[in-house]
Order: C-alpha cells, then sequence, then structure tokens
C-alpha cells in the first residue's frame, strides 16, 4: 500500500484511539454506550414489528439466527477483541429491551 497522507492520518487515529482505549473506564464506557443503544434498538425493533404485524415469526428467527453465532465468537478461550465486546454488549441491550417491551404488553 502507498505511504499516502490518508494512510498516515488514518495509522495515526487508529495509534491514538489504541491509547484512548487502553484505559478501563473509557473501555467501559464504550460498553455501556453499546448496551444502551442496543436497548434503544431492541425497543425500536419491537414497536416496528408490533406495527407492521406480519414480521413476528421472520423476526424472532432472524434475531435468533443473527444472536447465535455472534455468542460463539465471544465466547472462545483467547480474549475477543474489544470491538467483539461493544457488539456482543449491543446485542445483550438488544434482548433486555425486547424483554421489557414483552413484559410491558403483558405476553
Amino acid at each position: 500500500m502507498q505511504d499516502t497522507r490518508l494512510n498516515g492520518l488514518w495509522e495515526a487515529f487508529v495509534v491514538l484511539a489504541t491509547a484512548w482505549l487502553q484505559n478501563p473506564w473509557r473501555r467501559l464506557s464504550l460498553q455501556l454506550l453499546g448496551f444502551f443503544f442496543g436497548f434503544f434498538t431492541g425497543g425500536a425493533l419491537s414497536l416496528w414489528a408490533g406495527q407492521s404485524g406480519t414480521f413476528d415469526l421472520w423476526g424472532a428467527g432472524a434475531l435468533l439466527l443473527g444472536g447465535s453465532p455472534s455468542a460463539d465468537f465471544i465466547t472462545v478461550p483467547p480474549a475477543p477483541p474489544f470491538w467483539l465486546g461493544v457488539i456482543h454488549w449491543f446485542k445483550v441491550g438488544i434482548t433486555y429491551g425486547l424483554f421489557v417491551d414483552a413484559f410491558k404488553l403483558g405476553s
């Protein structure tokens, strides 16, 4: 790859972001943001599925097929990369949001 100005800026950004994420509190804050965004997305998914009323089975299947393989990447013995942990907390937030909406609806 050529050493362009954009490549240099990108490499500098990656180095700074890696150094910034060394702080455990910052890592925790990004994981919490992933969880809260997943919770919001879970509420939006339940509203969308409830409004259409026809995608209940397909939506449940898509969440199952999308959630199960991602859990396999998280639970492998070596520590997963940081971004996989954020995606995992996003998935947990979606699941929690869907459960809360189901309890609100009484089903």
